[in-house]
């Protein structure tokens, strides 16, 4: 697995905490320990917030941006993938 990879998934894990707070789920990107699983869904680029996450994170980042900025209201407009198919919802890096 290519560290960098490896990072940025990290990262956004940890981003994931600064935002929906610090618990984990079963399965996924906010995992507490990662398995074989997760491992290839890195490798394959496809491990995601789930779909309730995704939407928690670009309401928590909006409010944010709007406290930051002033502004009462910030549109919460994403081009992030989201895949209602599957466990996960919104890419990673």
């Amino acid at each position: 697995m290519a560290p960098e990879a490896l990072l940025g998934y990290a990262i956004a894990h940890e981003i994931g905490h600064l935002i929906l707070g610090p618990e984990h789920t079963a399965y996924g990107l906010m995992r507490q320990r990662w398995t074989s699983d997760e491992e290839n869904r890195i490798r394959g680029g496809s491990l995601r917030f789930d779909g309730k996450q995704a939407a928690a994170l670009r309401s928590g980042l909006a409010e944010r941006v709007a406290s930051a900025s002033g502004a009462t209201h910030v549109a919460s407009n994403s081009t992030a993938p989201v895949n209602e198919a599957s466990h996960d919802g919104v890419g990673a890096p």
